[in-house]
Order: C-alpha cells, then structure tokens, then sequence
C-alpha cells in the first residue's frame, strides 16, 4: 500500500499544486512534461490497471484527476483526450455515493 499512497500523493501535488489558472492557460512544456512525469499512471488507468484506487477517498480523486483532467493534456487536441469520461463519470458518482466528497480536502 505505501508505493500507491506515494503514487496517489504524487498526482494530488501535480493537480492542487498548481495555481487554477495554469490548467486554463497553460505554461509552455506542460503537456511534455505530464506525458513524461504521470502519464505511465494515465494509461495505466485508462487500461483499468487502477480501479482498486476507487476503494478510498484519496486515491478515488486521484483516478479521477488522472482520467479527467491529467488526459485532458497528455492527449490535447486528440479524441484520446476523452477516453477517460465514461469511467471519471463513474467513479465520482460511485464517490459521492460513499460520502467520499466529504471526506477529502486538498487543503
């Protein structure tokens, strides 16, 4: 379990590290770098490969970072960008279903 909670940390520092309005607008070489940094764990959870990261509230935000929002620029301008949606979708409602809105802050 540790080497997934450092993996899990890891894409929550890459999303809520950042100021909002880089993800917007976004600084040159971003994309480059997420493909190089998290991108393994992107396809990896486009290839079901982290479902079991749904079971907490940490890490079911972190699946949905990766499917969501990290595709959204490892895939830009690329109908991969989108392949994520149905499972984000999924996994979020299955989250609010257990509460785990509540339970996870980025703070």
């Amino acid at each position: 379990m540790p080497a997934m909670h450092a993996e899990v940390q890891r894409i929550i520092s890459v999303e809520f590290d950042r100021k909002p309005i880089e993800w917007i607008i976004a600084p040159k070489d971003l994309d480059e770098q997420l493909k190089s940094e998290p991108g393994d764990l992107v396809l990896k959870a486009h290839q079901n490969e982290l479902d079991d990261w749904g079971a907490e509230p940490k890490s079911s935000l972190a699946l949905v970072v990766l499917l969501d929002q990290l595709s959204r620029n490892i895939f830009r301008r690329s109908a991969e960008a989108f392949r994520g949606d149905v499972k984000t979708w999924y996994t979020i409602t299955k989250s609010v279903a257990r509460g785990f809105n509540k339970q996870v802050t980025t703070l």
